[in-house]
């Protein structure tokens, strides 16, 4: 069975992401796309003066990186994703955001140990395969200087950790991140308009 890893890098899903994105971004009303954007900047910006260099693992077509290097312009913001086409949009929509591809995604990060002051995600370790999810967390904390803070998913149901929830897009699952490593806080993440309870924000200090 190919890995989750082998649908993201494919470059014919990328132009549909981004297209899926935009279509969110710009509907009517309150939608989870726009309001997680903004719990995700309002979130960062609270401790901005303590993250010079911030980076987006899985950062997909910079819906969040993207704005958030303009709102914190004394930051320098950093992408890497898996796929080409969506690291080449990023560049030519966000030219603020220094922007990576790797090859191998989230199991090895072209970046140095403690590089970056903050390195964060949003959705992205459900789509890791559970034979990769611990190396994953390995590379994030590796990379990290201070934090590490994962915006992850716990499903529509009581998941136990580890449960696969569906097969789309070579598979996803539930991972409950305080199982695994040490966080000082997890909450979940909501603003005025919107209660994101079926995620988790999981804070990780390094």
């Amino acid at each position: 069975m190919d890995k989750p890893k082998d649908w993201w890098k494919n470059p014919d899903n990328a132009e549909e992401w981004i297209k899926q994105n935009a279509r969110r971004t710009k509907g009517k009303g309150v939608n989870t796309t726009k309001e997680s954007t903004k719990i995700v900047i309002k979130e960062i910006s609270k401790r901005k003066q303590d993250f010079a260099t911030i980076l987006e693992v899985g950062a997909g077509d910079g819906r969040l990186i993207g704005p958030l290097s303009k709102k914190l312009s004394d930051s320098q913001c950093f992408s890497s994703d898996i796929n080409l086409i969506l690291s080449s949009h990023i560049e030519m929509k966000y030219p603020t955001v220094f922007v990576q591809t790797s090859s191998e995604g989230i199991i090895s990060l072209p970046f140095s140990d403690n590089s970056m002051d903050l390195v964060y995600t949003y959705q992205v370790l459900q789509h890791i395969h559970p034979d990769e999810i611990e190396q994953a967390l390995k590379e994030l904390m590796r990379v990290a200087k201070k934090e590490v803070w994962l915006w992850e998913g716990i499903g529509r149901v009581d998941y136990e950790h580890g449960a696969m929830t569906h097969k789309a897009h070579n598979g996803s699952w539930v991972y409950h991140i305080d199982k695994m490593v040490d966080c000082y806080e997890v909450s979940i993440p909501q603003n005025k308009n919107i209660k994101l309870d079926r995620q988790r924000l999981y804070k990780i200090k390094v």
